[in-house]
Parts: C-alpha cells; structure tokens; sequence
C-alpha cells in the first residue's frame, strides 16, 4: 500500500533518496495525489509529475486497528501540506491530540512513514 507513493521511482534515488514521500500533482489541476495513478482522479487529466513533500502536516484523525487479547493499534492519519493524507506512525511519547503538528521522519524498512510531534517553542519539543 504505502510503496507506490513512498519508495523513489528508478533513476531517481540520486533526486528524491531512497525513502522519501513521494507524491504526483495534476499539471492541469493542480490535485495532489499519493498513491501512484495514470490519471488525476479529481479532473482525469494525464500529466501527472513526481514531487517530494516537505514532509509537514497535521495529525486529522487516528485509525483504530483491534489486537487480539491487547490494546487497539491507534495509527494516525496525517494532512500533510501538499494536501493529501496518509497513514503512519508516531515516535514514542504520549498520543497527540487531532490537530496537533507534525514533521516527516523517515521510513520503516516497510516503507511506512513515522512522523515525530514539531513544534516552533524549544522548551516543548523539536522545532525550526
């Protein structure tokens, strides 16, 4: 699921790294698309070019994943800036809250994103 948006096309390594967070935009709309497409599905248009997200978003929402005999997995669903959403991962701490910001990591050896809390106060957390 996550490897057509997330692992960089052939040749472009050398543009984008290994494990970036790739996404197509729609040259005639301007649409933002993360999972690999031939068509924008907003307009259908055919010009569809890779680009590489700054890797800055918002949490909107967690997806609740049940375990057997556990606690349920809470993944979280990341508004990134570009304007498409994708499924993650947090690195450790405590769960934040929808709306909280978030800053691109790196990938998992499965190609999934993990994304830390950003914050712009240093006595809070990691910032710019």
């Amino acid at each position: 699921m996550y490897h057509h948006g997330i692992l960089s096309e052939p040749g472009d390594a050398a543009a984008f790294g290994p494990f970036a967070l790739r996404f197509q935009r729609c040259a005639w709309c301007a649409g933002t698309v993360f999972v690999r497409r031939s068509l924008c599905p907003n307009c259908a248009g055919e010009e569809l070019t890779w680009e590489c997200s700054q890797g800055m978003g918002h949490i909107h929402d967690y997806l609740r994943r049940p375990r057997k005999g556990q606690l349920p997995l809470l993944l979280p669903l990341v508004d990134l800036d570009e304007g498409f959403r994708v499924t993650g991962r947090l690195t450790a701490g405590p769960l934040p809250w929808p709306g909280t910001r978030v800053r691109f990591e790196y990938c998992t050896g499965g190609a999934v994103p993990v994304f830390s809390v950003f914050s712009t106060d240093p006595a809070r957390g990691r910032g710019a």
